[in-house]
């Protein structure tokens, strides 16, 4: 029913995961805790399920002194509305995050299966 919704690893979109925080920056318990609040909020659009809509979202944020997400983008359009703002309204539910500086990015992908 639906489809299934997973983040890239260790955030940055590259490298073949195999869990939390796992590829190039895998390392870092920090990374690998935002994916797994991340992983936590995600959710597939019901309309996008259904229609077999799928794709993958390029987002970057930061992370505001109250663990808030800031300046949320999307870097890369998956050519779907509805997924590129639930990608955005994912990293939104799943703050509050713990203390780190700089951009993150995140690729979010929709698979209709």
């Amino acid at each position: 029913m639906g489809g299934e919704v997973t983040t890239a690893p260790a955030i940055t979109g590259e490298g073949e995961g195999r869990g939390p925080g796992s590829g190039p920056t895998g390392q870092d318990p920090l990374l690998g805790e935002i994916r797994r609040r991340i992983d936590e909020a995600k959710r597939y659009p019901l309309l996008a399920s259904r229609s077999g809509v799928g794709g993958s979202v390029g987002i970057e944020f930061r992370i505001d002194l109250k663990g808030q997400p800031a300046e949320i983008r999307i870097a890369q359009s998956s050519g779907h509305p509805i997924l590129d703002e639930e990608a955005v309204e994912t990293i939104r539910r799943a703050a509050p995050f713990p203390s780190y500086k700089g951009k993150l990015p995140v690729t979010l992908r929709f698979d209709p299966r």
